[in-house]
């Protein structure tokens, strides 16, 4: 193997680093979301004992490299070549050219091509797309029904789902492909809204593409008449409609919660849903759907609902949880097999001594 074909992953590692930090998009995305080969000893020039040329072939998604036209992706990749060259350290050896192309599994040079699965994928808990603790869910669909899915979604949030909605979801000032890439890198479960067209729609078969690719569950909520088409065809689709949200989310919901139970999340985010809850209504729904799935809880869980709860006043002033019945306390008393009480809006640990219930002591 050649010195520089060693030290192109580390040359480009670096270089998308740079590239995202100076903004420069396609550049970045050409990389990342790729491929490279480096095709070997292309050149050769006899200046200082000899000089091998090797030419780096880099192979992205269409979706990436038709962002710009034909010209400008040749200036792109002159501008690679240029900082690459000026990386390189090697005497004898050299970068002769960089080339761009569009992936295609037919290419034999493509499917000897590299991964660059080397680059740090983003972390959720740092993208704001996602809610913190809750179920990450990536909903495909088609632009014109971005309204109605954005309702399913807001419906689905009552059931820990933090769902993300592209055309709803991204900020006026970002880039949208990158948030989007990192929603597809970060999602838990996809699910695909397949309306008639939605097979019609380039991005949309290749956010299923990634899903699967990826191994992420896919559902489809079928909306129109036509089955789901490509590697989600085989399974049997959800009936669903745009003018019901809150119908299509309790159908959604159950089948998201069976998967989620795969990954061992569900306890997690019923959890971090409850103490998240932005009414008192939620507050009710939200406690009975954790006390019917979580029958026991840890130590760190108990803590975190206990401190959720005297932050919030949405839990702490809700009759429901601290009447006489004393829901949330009884419930806190099964799952973790002590003694709880409210005092003050606080929900504490009750680790009152054998002798406490006793006002004085005969001796």
């Amino acid at each position: 193997m050649s010195v520089l074909k060693a030290k192109l992953p580390k040359y480009l590692r670096q270089l998308a680093a740079v590239y995202d930090r100076e903004k420069s998009t396609y550049q970045r995305d050409v990389i990342t979301h790729g491929k490279w080969h480096l095709r070997e000893g292309v050149e050769h020039d006899n200046w200082n004992g000899g000089m091998d040329g090797h030419v780096v072939l880099l192979f992205a998604p269409l979706t990436v490299v038709s962002q710009v036209s034909v010209g400008d992706q040749s200036s792109y990749a002159s501008s690679i070549l240029e900082d690459l060259s000026k990386l390189s350290s090697t005497a004898d050896e050299y970068f002769a050219g960089v080339i761009i192309e569009v992936e295609d599994e037919s290419d034999p040079e493509c499917r000897e091509a590299t991964p660059f699965s080397e680059r740090v994928l983003a972390d959720p808990a740092k993208i704001e797309i996602w809610k913190p603790g809750l179920a990450r869910v990536f909903m495909s669909h088609r632009d014109r029904t971005k309204v109605e899915v954005q309702q399913i979604a807001d419906a689905m949030e009552t059931y820990g789902m933090s769902c993300f909605v592209a055309h709803e979801t991204i900020p006026d000032d970002e880039d949208w492909q990158k948030v989007i890439l990192d929603g597809l890198d970060t999602m838990e479960i996809m699910v695909a809204i397949t309306t008639d067209d939605f097979s019609q729609s380039p991005y949309c078969m290749q956010e299923v593409g990634y899903a699967l690719g990826r191994g992420i569950p896919v559902i489809s909520l079928k909306i129109d008449g036509r089955d789901p088409s490509g590697f989600i065809a085989h399974k049997q689709a959800t009936r669903g409609s745009l003018i019901e949200p809150i119908t299509a989310a309790q159908k959604l919901a159950p089948l998201l919660s069976k998967r989620l139970r795969t990954l061992e999340r569900y306890k997690s985010i019923l959890i971090n849903s409850f103490c998240q809850s932005p009414s008192f209504n939620e507050a009710k729904s939200r406690f009975e759907r954790m006390k019917s799935n979580v029958p026991e809880l840890t130590d760190a869980q108990a803590e975190q609902i206990s401190l959720a709860f005297g932050d919030s006043v949405q839990l702490n002033q809700s009759i429901y949880l601290t009447n006489q019945y004393q829901r949330l306390t009884s419930y806190m008393k099964n799952a973790t097999q002590s003694d709880w009480k409210i005092e003050l809006n606080r929900l504490v640990e009750d680790k009152a001594g054998p002798y406490d219930d006793l006002d004085d002591i005969p001796f």
